[in-house]
């Protein structure tokens, strides 16, 4: 009985410093995220949480959607941070749509792209709206 109530009280530290510990890596994260975010005149984040951990995709692309820079979280808990990603397969926001929507089996990074592109095309559309309102004709 004795065991069970030290092994109780190590795992309750064990939750209580981990939780410690990914509040800082949390704000430094997003401290890098904004950095990243300022880089290009548009800017999209996708995420993919899974068993084994969340997979963020970072996209900055241009007014017309061909994709500049492309980033992703390397590493494990404390040391995990943002990656440029150096030969990105991707040119534009529209290559990564047709391709991965096509794949029957993605993986989370792959997931955390998709959404990233999808919510680049929804910024993109709004812009475009809002650059470009529709008018009403009226007799």
């Amino acid at each position: 009985m004795q065991q069970l109530v030290i092994i109780s009280i190590l795992a309750l530290i064990s939750i209580v410093v981990n939780r410690i510990l990914s509040v800082s890596q949390q704000l430094k994260l997003n401290k890098d995220l904004i950095k990243i975010k300022q880089r290009g005149p548009l800017s999209s984040v996708g995420l993919c949480k899974g068993i084994t951990g969340s997979k963020v995709a970072v996209l900055i692309a241009e007014k017309n959607g061909d994709i500049t820079e492309a980033y992703c979280i390397k590493g494990m808990a404390i040391t995990s941070k943002f990656q440029l990603i150096k030969n990105f397969p991707y040119k534009n926001y529209e290559d990564i749509l047709s391709s991965l929507e096509k794949k029957s089996k993605l993986s989370n990074q792959e997931k955390a792209w998709l959404m990233a592109a999808k919510y680049l095309k929804e910024g993109l559309e709004s812009h475009a709206k809002s650059l470009y309102p529709q008018t009403k004709i009226t007799n």
